[in-house]
């Protein structure tokens, strides 16, 4: 199975379609500038939209948007994303190798995203076999999203079955 790297981008206030079409450009910008690919809303692939998108657009008000994170714009897999955990003999993980991994460059994009005054938060789901408990959200800066993803792979034994942690976070806007 694939690693899915999705959530939802949440916003101040309703924003209208003309607003939210350009936060949709602007957040793809963000996503080519940091060198990863992302799909936004009705494109999201079906698992993660059936998680994800709740509502008929026609019906919503727009206080919300679903995203996938991807390997590049080209690509529908998010694998690549992750490689870098080191494993031990024993399978468990010794960290993700920073240098080799893309872990920075989607805290790179989260960042340009919270640039919008539009967006409140963002949340972040990492998995593969099975979601994440939405009782487990630490609230996080994004400036940390390396640090909390390093040590949840750390706190993770490497089984036959995945070798990706299953996570969820809230990244807030932090005040300068």
């Amino acid at each position: 199975m694939s690693t899915v790297a999705a959530g939802r981008i949440n916003f101040v206030k309703p924003i209208n379609i003309k607003e939210y079409t350009e936060l949709s450009i602007f957040i793809t910008k963000a996503a080519i500038s940091s060198e990863i690919g992302v799909n936004l809303q009705y494109n999201i692939s079906p698992r993660i939209n059936k998680r994800f998108i709740q509502k008929d657009i026609s019906k919503l008000e727009l206080t919300e948007m679903a995203y996938e994170l991807t390997e590049n714009p080209w690509c529908s897999q998010s694998d690549a994303l992750f490689y870098g955990a080191v494993y031990n003999d024993d399978y468990t993980c010794d960290g993700i190798d920073k240098k080799n991994s893309k872990i920075i460059k989607i805290q790179n994009f989260f960042e340009s995203v919270f640039k919008s005054d539009l967006v409140r938060e963002i949340t972040f789901e990492l998995w593969e076999d099975s979601p994440p408990k939405e009782a487990d959200e630490p609230s996080i800066n994004t400036k940390d999203f390396f640090d909390v993803l390093d040590k949840a792979y750390k706190s993770t034994r490497a089984t036959d079955s995945s070798l990706i942690p299953s996570i969820r976070l809230k990244m807030l806007k932090y005040k300068k």
